[in-house]
């Protein structure tokens, strides 16, 4: 994977799943596919032995493949990872867009990602428009930004999204969320520090942040390198205190009562969506 992380593709049932050798859920998958064949409980000494030859195994003596998260690019054509039990895709290029049951490329899911529906045709988008407060002025750029959030491997300008108390933000902001990359927690407050950042950032392809009032200078230059692309210094993600370089571009959404920008840096990098006051 990027960053030279160890990844494992396994079975699950008729289906495959990618993950991280060194994370939890791999180990316990060791656990399942033991007591399934020997009806014990397999000790933890033995399960990290197992990890750490596999990732031997697969740092060494295994090709070094890409593994995405929800989106993907290849050959000129996007993969939107559905994200269920079924391992299908949706396929998109110039001609149009499919279904696919096996994408030729690597998608991780994060523990909190849930699926996405798959979609149906004859279906217009502006069907959203009629339960979202977007002024007509506006929609066009909204939906343009909130589009180019599916476009793996690009910067996307950050969403903010403002307006008054009442004016629908966070339910705009939900429904955002859904529609590119659902998971468990749909907004999240913002994080503590940069490997925070990081970890959601490996583990969800959307970072969707809610009712912000500031943004400390740390946060401002992380999510400004995250629309754009950039690395970032933090330690291991699983058991280790070694420092690494992490790459990764990923799409920003904001809400909040008040323009929350002030460095330039970060102006430049947003498109502010003011949703209208909605009347009594």
């Amino acid at each position: 994977g990027e960053d030279g992380e160890a990844f494992a593709t396994v079975k699950r049932g008729e289906n495959e799943m990618t993950l991280p050798l060194a994370s939890s859920r791999f180990k316990r998958w060791l656990g399942l596919v033991h007591y399934a064949k020997t009806h014990k409980a397999v000790s933890k000494t033995v399960v990290d032995d197992a990890v750490g030859t596999l990732t031997c195994e697969a740092v060494y003596d295994s090709p070094e493949l890409p593994v995405f998260v929800r989106t993907a690019e290849q050959d000129g054509k996007v993969y939107i990872d559905i994200g269920d039990e079924t391992g299908k895709a949706v396929e998109v290029d110039a001609e149009g867009w499919r279904e696919v049951a096996v994408p030729p490329v690597l998608f991780m899911r994060g523990r909190g990602m849930k699926p996405l529906p798959m979609p149906e045709r004859g279906g217009s988008v502006d069907e959203w428009r009629k339960v979202i407060n977007v002024s007509d002025a506006e929609w066009p750029l909204f939906i343009t930004t909130v589009l180019a959030m599916l476009r793996p491997g690009r910067p996307t300008p950050i969403l903010q999204i403002q307006g008054e108390q009442g004016s629908a933000k966070s339910s705009g902001s939900t429904q955002v969320r859904e529609l590119v990359d659902p998971s468990v927690a749909a907004l999240r407050v913002e994080p503590r520090e940069v490997r925070d950042l990081v970890i959601s950032a490996k583990n969800s392809w959307l970072l969707a942040y809610d009712n912000i009032s500031s943004l400390p200078g740390w946060l401002s230059d992380g999510l400004c390198r995250m629309s754009t692309g950039g690395g970032f210094a933090t330690r291991q993600l699983y058991g280790d205190t070694e420092e690494v370089i992490i790459n990764v571009m990923r799409p920003v959404l904001l809400n909040g009562i008040t323009d929350i920008a002030s460095r330039s840096d970060l102006l430049d990098r947003i498109v502010t969506i003011t949703f209208p006051s909605i009347p009594e």
